[in-house]
């Protein structure tokens, strides 16, 4: 679990914050108007996800031989690199991979916001 903040003047209480620890660094009194904007700071608890273990291709190889599998641990490693490999060209053509229980797979992309397409 873990706490964040959710106003949605996160900026100006960030701000804020900032400019109390500079004061306290300075020796200064903050200024009353930033520490009561701090106060408002409202925080909701959010669940993340946690793993004991980093499983490579190949100890996973060798975890799915381990369930009885006919297939040798290079068989079934050379198959999973080769679905690796397939996955990434698929995701680069702009498809969504669909793995059934294992869920979806495709690309998601992030940018900062600019004033026109030209300056993007």
């Amino acid at each position: 679990m873990v706490m964040r903040s959710v106003n949605a003047n996160l900026l100006e209480i960030n701000q804020a914050k900032s400019r109390i620890n500079q004061a306290k660094k300075d020796g200064k009194e903050p200024d009353k108007k930033d520490t009561d904007l701090v106060k408002t700071e409202k925080q909701n608890a959010f669940a993340i996800s946690q793993y004991t273990d980093v499983m490579t291709i190949e100890k996973f190889a060798k975890h799915i031989t381990s369930h009885g599998s006919v297939y040798s641990r290079a068989d079934i490693s050379a198959i999973l690199y080769m679905a690796v490999d397939c996955m990434r060209e698929m995701l680069l053509e702009g498809k969504k991979i669909r793995l059934g229980d294992l869920g979806d797979f495709s690309l998601l992309l992030s940018s900062k916001g600019a004033e026109t397409a030209d300056k993007f």
